[in-house]
């Protein structure tokens, strides 16, 4: 491989880790903003609706980490995931 070539390699690596450090940023932000949403909820469907997408976004941010090799991210959404749960446990689910 030449060094132009290699470098050329270099670039699209970069540029596909970049494209998929991009989608684990957005399925984090998404449930993120599911997360906002059960505070917002005036029911118990809404608040359900709303814990359901921010586990679901947050469970695929996870699985996104890691098949990238980010353990670091994997770890910090995992716990993050337990936060969001266990608050759901504890102050919405028998709370409508």
């Amino acid at each position: 491989m030449t060094a132009a070539s290699h470098a050329g390699h270099a670039i699209r690596q970069r540029v596909a880790q970049a494209i998929d450090r991009s989608k684990l940023d957005l399925l984090e932000a998404e449930g993120e903003a599911a997360y906002d949403r059960m505070y917002d909820a005036h029911n118990y469907r809404d608040a359900k609706d709303a814990w359901d997408d921010c586990s679901l976004n947050l469970y695929r941010a996870i699985e996104e980490a890691k098949r990238l090799g980010l353990t670091e991210d994997a770890e910090r959404l995992s716990a993050r995931w337990d936060h969001c749960h266990a608050v759901w446990n504890s102050q919405f689910r028998s709370s409508f």
